[in-house]
C-alpha cells in the first residue's frame, strides 16, 4: 500500500472515529454497547473495535465511560438541585454507589467532595 493509499484509509478511519463519538455524545444516558456503536458507523464489532484501538489508548468502554464521568462532573457543579444519584442514572449507571466507585477512581475523589470543593472555590 502506498502512502497516498495509507493517508486516505486513516482519514476514513478518522471518519468513523468521529461518527462513533458523535453517536456516543447523543447516547451518553443510554447504555452505549460496542455492537450499537459498530452498527451505528456500519462495521462489524470486529473491525470497529479494531480501528478504535489503532485511534485511542483506551477501549471504547474505557472511553464510554471517561466521557459520561467527564460529562457528570459539569453537571455536579453547575446543576446543585441533581443529586448524586440523579446523576448516576442519568448517566446509565444502574446503582449509586457503582458510579460513586467510577467516579473515584477517575478523579481520585468521591462526587460528593468534588462537588463540595468546586462549590468552595466559585
Amino acid at each position: 500500500m502506498n502512502n497516498s493509499n495509507l493517508k486516505s484509509q486513516f482519514k476514513s478511519y478518522s471518519r468513523i472515529i468521529n461518527l462513533a463519538e458523535d453517536y456516543i455524545e447523543n447516547n451518553l444516558n443510554n447504555k452505549i454497547l460496542l455492537k450499537d456503536i459498530a452498527c451505528y458507523v456500519y462495521l462489524s464489532e470486529y473491525h470497529f473495535h479494531r480501528i478504535f484501538r489503532l485511534h485511542s489508548s483506551e477501549t471504547i468502554h474505557q472511553f464510554v465511560s471517561r466521557i459520561k464521568l467527564e460529562r457528570s462532573s459539569v453537571l455536579l457543579v453547575t446543576d446543585l438541585k441533581l443529586t448524586i444519584t440523579d446523576l448516576a442514572m442519568q448517566y446509565g449507571y444502574s446503582e449509586t454507589s457503582s458510579y460513586c466507585r467510577a467516579f473515584k477512581k477517575h478523579f481520585k475523589v468521591s462526587p460528593h467532595a468534588f462537588r463540595l470543593a468546586r462549590i468552595v472555590k466559585t
